[in-house]
């Protein structure tokens, strides 16, 4: 017993007081600014409890480099650990600038929260100086995830507890000038400090670990579904439990807003691609990721002909756009490119894009529930999934309506454009 117990304890003592470093951190910056009064103290207790819930989603990901790292050090292949641990860099690079856009967006949802003015005065600032600090964490995550995999914890231990050093030196020199702002800048180079304190123990231990490599895309968006659940047909029923619910908050937001006339020509032909579509599900998953990018590449070059002869050719067809929508849709959840192509077409405003997209994914989406029920893709645990992560798909819905109301719309267009662009790349690859 005492021969496991000790280098347990070796390798436990470090972890569990890293911990307490990564609590003391908030901790740190209420004691500070409790100079500033009650206000300052409730504003940065919410602006932390924020924080921490939108920015558990990145670092919740970065959690499974534990499994992948420590299984490859266990094999000694340890250039696969360097391989899942630059990849963890990769997401971090990815998602944390999500977040933090996220972060940023939720200023107006602050307003229906009741908050005492006095503390929504000072929340706002502090949550988006804060929100900054989510790009150096989740670099500084993936770098712990991989140190403690190969049982190095002692830096990851100093790195924390010099942070809250460094944390309350900053705070003490800038909370008098600059209030709660201060204490939010403060944490932000804090966490700057452990991210580049944890890359030099790393580059002193071995350089070879930031070697370039270029990411798995298959990790991301839509993929990050494929990859988890292993078909592309599987994740498409478990990714439509998680569109009906934002379909809702679509459908109920800009319920005002709908061109629904513009869908009556679409939809013969969208049903005419559903009926197809699920006949191409008994096809093997290979045949039918490339199919839907070719389908998708062949509606991008239409659309951008289109663009480029302007009023010169007659007005888009629905033919080829419902068929092709409710193929894709029905194969693999990817009829927003053809759709957001041909409402392009139709030169609608942006709100009625958004309007009518929605009320066009909402009917179809239902369609495909017994097609799916029929196929075996939907099931208790991809039901639950959905409930899991309904949140999320709230918090996206606000942003939404939050940045539809602010992007230009020659930028909203460009946008949907090169969008559809990486996804058609992204199905072909």
């Amino acid at each position: 017993m005492g021969s496991e117990l000790r280098p347990l304890m070796r390798l436990a003592i470090p972890v569990i007081l890293a911990e307490l470093g990564w609590m003391g951190m908030g901790v740190v910056d209420t004691i500070m600014v409790g100079r500033l009064g009650a206000e300052a103290i409730g504003a940065v207790a919410i602006g932390n409890v924020i924080f921490s819930t939108i920015g558990l989603l990145c670092f919740g990901l970065l959690l499974g480099l534990d499994t992948l790292i420590s299984q490859a050090v266990g094999a000694r292949d340890f250039e696969d650990a360097k391989h899942w641990f630059r990849q963890g860099l990769w997401l971090a690079a990815f998602v944390s600038p999500l977040l933090l856009v996220t972060m940023w967006c939720i200023d107006p949802v602050l307003d229906s929260w009741g908050l005492d003015p006095n503390v929504l005065m000072m929340t706002k600032p502090f949550v988006f100086v804060l929100a900054i600090s989510v790009i150096p964490l989740s670099f500084y995550t993936a770098q712990r995830r991989y140190l403690q995999s190969l049982h190095i914890v002692q830096p990851v231990t100093f790195t924390l507890i010099s942070a809250n050093v460094v944390n309350a030196a900053l705070n003490w020199v800038l909370i008098p000038e600059y209030g709660v702002r201060g204490s939010a800048w403060s944490t932000v180079m804090a966490r700057v400090y452990m991210a580049v304190a944890l890359a030099v123990v790393l580059l002193w231990k071995d350089k070879s670990v930031f070697a370039a490599e270029w990411p798995d895309w298959g990790i991301f968006g839509l993929p990050i579904m494929v990859l988890t659940i292993g078909d592309a047909r599987m994740a498409a029923g478990w990714l439509l439990p998680i569109l009906c619910c934002a379909d809702l908050f679509a459908v109920y937001y800009w319920r005002r807003h709908a061109a629904a006339n513009r869908l009556f020509a679409l939809m013969p032909w969208v049903l005419a691609g559903v009926v197809l579509g699920a006949f191409t599900l008994t096809l093997p998953e290979k045949q039918i990721r490339p199919l839907v990018g070719a389908i998708i590449f062949l509606m991008l070059c239409l659309y951008l002909w289109r663009r480029r002869q302007g009023d010169n050719v007659p007005a888009a067809h629905p033919l080829p756009y419902g068929i092709s929508a409710g193929f894709a849709t029905t194969v693999a959840n990817a009829a927003g490119p053809v759709m957001s192509l041909y409402l392009l077409s139709k030169r609608l405003p942006k709100e009625e894009f958004v309007a009518t997209g929605a009320w066009f994914f909402f009917f179809i989406n239902l369609v495909k529930v017994p097609i799916y029920v029929y196929q075996g893709l939907i099931s208790k645990q991809s039901l639950l999934f959905g409930i899991m992560v309904s949140p999320a798909v709230f918090c996206g819905a606000l942003a939404g309506r939050w940045l539809i109301s602010r992007i230009p719309t020659a930028v909203f267009e460009w946008s949907v454009i090169v969008l559809t662009a990486i996804s058609t790349v992204l199905l072909l690859r």
